[in-house]
This record gives C-alpha cells, structure tokens and sequence, in this order.
C-alpha cells in the first residue's frame, strides 16, 4: 500500500486557495502586521485587499513567521491520517519559518522531512506543486527531495521593483544599493540566488528592465518542451497581463499564469512589482 504523505507549505508560496486544495496541500499562513491589529496572510487579509490598505495607512506593516506551536498544531492533524509529513518552507535566509518548522519537528512523533526551498512566492509554490504531485503518484519521501534539488536548479525568478525603499527598510536588499538606485533613478532586476534576493543587472528606465526579463526567459526557455510558471504582480495587473501576452508571443509553448503577490512578500517589496517566475526543462 502506497505512503500517505501530507505536504505542507507556508503563505509565501503564492499559491491560489482552490490550487492548493485541489492538491492536498496544508497551508501554513505567516502574518502581516497593521500596527497592532494581526492577518494572517491570505486568511484575514488576501492580497488585493492588503495592497488597497497599504496605499492608505500611515505606519508600514510588518511580518512575522508562523509560530513553533502552528507547526505543531499542523504537524500533530496531518499525522492522525498520513503517514509522514513533508514541509517545504520559504528561504531561511528570508524568513525563520524553516526553522521553526524544525523546531516543531523535534516536539512531535513521527515521520516529518522539512525542505528549505531555497525560495520564495511562486518559485516556492512550484516546488510544492511538483511535491504534491508526486506525493499523490505513492513517491517516497526520498526521491520527492532529490527531484526538488533538481527543480530548485531550473528554476528562474527575476523581478522589476518600482521602488527599493520597502525591500531597504525591510532589510532585505543594503541600504547603500537603495540610495543609489534612487539617485540614479536605477531600475534594478533582481534575482533569487543562493537563497537570497540578489542584483541581476541596473538598468535606467523600466522598460529597458522589463526587456531584460522578457530575453532571459526567452533564453532559458526557447529549446525547453517544459515551460511552467506565473507572471506575478503587486498590485499591477495590467502591467501583468500586458507582459504575459509579450512572453507567449516568443515563447508560445510556455504555460503561464498570473498571481498576485502574497501580503507577506508584498510588505517587502511594495506594490509595482512584475516577476517571472518559472520552471523550464
């Protein structure tokens, strides 16, 4: 009899409510913080919502990670009518979610594997959708990890900021990088690399950065049968779908969708963003 595996991820993983019902997958939310009012991120607070608030509060919000005894209310349900538990969790190098799944991990019995995907938004959910899927065919765990280290490697996500101030004040990009970005009116592609968000290439005006996106994706994915993923926007959807229609003009077997960013991850990157993100081989 195959392994009833339970898969579970967090917020961040940009994937849609019905997806990941459609594919067992348990959703563990971090929250985003208005002063002192708590969401949990796409339960209390989905994304168009969470962007309509931004433009209008004062005071930034802020993030926090799911706490141990989420993971642990989560790990101990699943467990009842599964076999094992695999977690694949935002970057540790972005958030202490992994670790305090981890942490949650050591103070429930039975058989729970944690993944660090190394990445965040939809090139998490990718990764999470490629387990589900697996899980679903009687895969083992084993084999499940060894095909996410190979799918964490093709995967691309490059993304436009309209401003680095959210990702500066967060932290998560220097503060020096900021200022001179804004000085030289700098539009920067970045990427997810090594676990980090990480300069791709400056560029001066948007256009030129959007273009830049548009040829690498073309270049990872014109001679690739698979090509899966998302165009994913804060708060920009016309710019969304206008770069959709652009990509499946020059990659027409490509597989693409639109998102909207999750609060959490929108909290540090501010509304305006276009991303690629996507799985070619």
């Amino acid at each position: 009899m195959a392994m009833r595996l339970a898969i579970v991820t967090d917020s961040t993983a940009d994937l849609p409510r019905e997806e990941a019902l459609d594919h067992d997958v348990t959703v563990v939310p971090l929250h985003v913080i208005f002063g002192e009012q708590s969401y949990r991120d796409g339960i209390d607070l989905t994304a168009s919502e969470f962007y309509a608030k931004l433009s209008t509060e004062k005071v930034l919000p802020t993030t926090s990670q799911p706490s141990v005894g989420d993971f642990v209310e989560v790990f101990t349900r699943l467990l009842k009518d599964h076999d094992a538990v695999l977690g694949i969790f935002i970057s540790s190098e972005l958030s202490g979610t992994v670790r305090a799944a981890e942490t949650a991990r050591g103070l429930v019995d039975g058989e729970i594997t944690i993944v660090d995907s190394g990445m965040v938004a939809y090139a998490l959910g990718i990764q999470v959708l490629e387990a589900a899927k697996l899980a679903k065919a009687g895969t083992d765990v084993e084999t499940i990890v060894t095909r996410l280290q190979e799918v964490q490697g093709r995967i691309g996500a490059y993304f436009v900021v309209d401003s680095l101030e959210f990702l500066k004040r967060g932290g998560r990009i220097g503060g020096g990088a900021a200022v001179l970005g804004t000085l030289l009116q700098i539009k920067p592609v970045l990427m997810l690399r090594d676990k980090r968000i990480d300069m791709y290439e400056k560029v001066r005006t948007h256009k030129k950065a959007l273009d830049m996106l548009f040829q690498r994706f073309v270049e990872d994915s014109q001679d690739k049968s698979y090509v899966y993923g998302a165009v994913v926007h804060s708060a920009a959807l016309d710019l969304a779908t206008e770069a959709k229609k652009t990509i499946l003009e020059k990659v027409p077997q490509a597989n693409m969708r639109i998102i909207e960013l999750d609060p959490v991850v929108g909290v540090h990157v501010g509304p305006g963003v276009l991303s690629l993100i996507y799985h070619a081989e």
